[in-house]
């Protein structure tokens, strides 16, 4: 069995929405792969802490929102983070662990779960 379906790979974490709204309306993805983030986990407070929600928390907002209208879109697919568990999760860690994050960057990406939730 053969997969197809339209790919699209952009490496830059953009708010621009009509630039989004373009790039999801052109090439009606059937599947989007949502991996970019600031990352860090010991960055994100004082005056970095602005950097973080926009490029976690605002850019995948945004992405969510365009990707509500795209008429093929089968799977969205978001890149999280085992630092939502905490400092010291069970090794694997279960999905359903607890959640303990420690970190502006562990609460910005447990946040874009929580909108992917909603």
């Amino acid at each position: 069995m053969a997969l197809s379906a339209s790919c699209a790979v952009n490496c830059s974490i953009t708010n621009d929405f009509s630039s989004l709204v373009g790039v999801i309306n052109e090439i009606t993805p059937d599947y989007v792969f949502h991996l970019a983030a600031r990352a860090g986990v010991r960055g994100g407070w004082g005056n970095i802490f602005d950097a973080y929600q926009q490029a976690n928390v605002t850019s995948t907002q945004r992405l969510f929102e365009v990707c509500r209208s795209s008429p093929r879109l089968r799977q969205f697919i978001l890149a999280s983070t085992s630092s939502i568990y905490g400092h010291n999760p069970p090794l694997p860690t279960p999905e359903d662990a607890d959640l303990n994050p420690q970190s502006y960057y562990a609460i910005s990406k447990l946040s874009c779960e929580k909108l992917g939730e909603a």
